[in-house]
């Protein structure tokens, strides 16, 4: 278990050595601001300090360290906890890994946990959010996270024009196999940001307990960005689909390419197979079945079939 600790006095903030400090100088300054952000299990008597100290319950506490596949928010009235998802992708846009990260926030103290990044990892950013509050420290948290929501829409969009551009030249199983696979990432990366942003627009309504009014429009901001991902993946379900349509089209197209080639050749062979069985019945007294010239003259009789109707299918432009 890995904890940071914060400590931010008037306009000043730096870190401190671990959440003890953070905590004896919440209680012994009462211009102080804290952000403790914990990595990974939290000790039960690290849970039972906190509870002490910031009034947090220690159920809130548990729930720092279980997974939740939905965000969710819960207001008390001291305190404000809110669950949200980061979002990395992997060698190929459709490999998403969602990661949790909490907040817990208070009037003058933060407290967040995390299994990936630290929420710590943007350094010199979070000292000076921490020095404007709790509530500016939570929204560069979120706003870190929505960012990265971008790269990973634009990742998913040119994989999508790619697939488009490779089915036009070749459809093939593996494209539409393919196309699922990211149309199954956009519907995931959707689902998840169309909750946060719900969380977030609940979050930012006036008189908040513990957000000042002045942060408001920041999370408002950060629920703008949200909503602007929304738009993008619509958009690209709406191109997946598309492009599963196109492909089956086209796959029909071929198909009906392919039987027409078929039915064009049975029907030239039909009436070659006609003159071929007349001929083959044997009868003893058949026209031309001890002519010299009857079989070149069958051959020539089938030649001059097919080919007028080869020459009919040209004109019909059906070859």
């Amino acid at each position: 278990m890995g904890v940071r600790a914060i400590v931010a006095r008037a306009d000043k903030a730096e870190f401190v050595a671990g959440a003890e400090a953070a905590l004896a100088a919440l209680d012994a300054e009462p211009e102080a601001r804290i952000w403790i952000d914990l990595d990974g299990p939290v000790p039960d008597e690290l849970k039972q300090r906190l509870s002490r100290a910031l009034g947090v319950h220690l159920l809130v506490l548990e729930d720092l360290e279980a997974s939740y596949m939905v965000p969710k928010l819960e207001e008390f009235p001291d305190y404000t906890y809110l669950l949200v998802h980061g979002v990395r992708r992997g060698e190929r846009a459709d490999e998403l890994t969602f990661d949790e990260i909490d907040l817990v926030i208070g009037a003058r103290w933060l407290v967040s946990h995390h299994h990936a990044e630290p929420c710590m990892a943007l350094g010199d950013r979070n000292l000076r959010a921490l020095a404007r509050g709790p509530a500016a420290a939570a929204h560069s948290v979120l706003d870190k996270i929505v960012d990265d929501y971008l790269p990973v829409v634009d990742g998913l969009e040119e994989a999508l024009d790619a697939l488009e551009t490779e089915v036009m030249r070749e459809p093939s199983p593996e494209v539409l196999t393919r196309v699922f696979s990211l149309k199954k990432a956009v519907f995931q990366l959707r689902r998840v940001a169309a909750y946060q942003r719900d969380l977030l627009v609940r979050l930012a309504r006036p008189g908040h307990p513990v957000l000042p009014d002045a942060t408001l429009p920041f999370f408002r901001d950060v629920g703008d960005h949200l909503t602007m991902v929304l738009f993008q993946t619509e958009a690209q379900r709406e191109i997946a689909a598309s492009i599963v349509e196109r492909h089956l089209s086209m796959q029909s197209n071929r198909l009906n390419e392919v039987m027409k080639t078929l039915t064009m050749f049975s029907t030239v062979m039909l009436p070659l197979s006609l003159i071929a069985g007349i001929y083959g019945m044997n009868f003893e007294n058949m026209p031309e079945l001890k002519w010299r010239y009857g079989y070149p003259l069958a051959l020539l009789a089938m030649a001059i079939v097919a080919m007028g109707l080869l020459y009919y299918f040209r004109r019909k432009k059906w070859l």
